[in-house]
């Protein structure tokens, strides 16, 4: 019933034209609880925020968006109505991502050609976030 009260929101808040539909829950992540969610025409990712402000998730939205403006590849939250990025629903915060397939590399089996790739991503962020948190 909840899942069904969720999709209703998804959908009308992204205005999607086909109903999406929460398939599976992803274990991973501490910050958050993530799912992935169907419709016919796509895959997304369904981050639901745990122990974070509205204040918070706005700020970590403006900096995902200064980041992916500045070229650093950047998963950014999907825009729903009102150029809102995050929902809310049941008490809970909610924000849809595009949906990625990634591979994870742990630490012990970096490349020096991904080792040199995360370095220079770093310093780049590094360099963009001198001047301060973006507005």
């Amino acid at each position: 019933m909840i899942n069904d009260q969720l999709e209703k929101k998804i959908r009308i808040f992204y205005n999607m034209s086909t109903d999406p539909h929460i398939i599976d829950q992803i274990k991973e992540g501490y910050l958050s609880q993530n799912f992935v969610v169907n419709n016919e025409e796509d895959r997304f990712f369904l981050k639901q925020y745990a122990d974070y402000t509205k204040e918070e998730i706005e700020g970590i939205h403006r900096v995902k968006h200064f980041l992916s403006q500045a070229g650093i590849p950047i998963i950014a939250p999907l825009e729903g109505k009102n150029k809102k990025t995050y929902f809310i629903f049941d008490g809970k915060f909610y924000a849809l991502f595009p949906f990625v397939n990634a591979k994870t590399i742990s630490r012990e089996n970096l490349s020096v050609k991904s080792l040199k790739s995360l370095a220079s991503s770093l310093a780049k962020i590094h360099l963009l976030s001198k001047h301060g948190y973006p507005e």
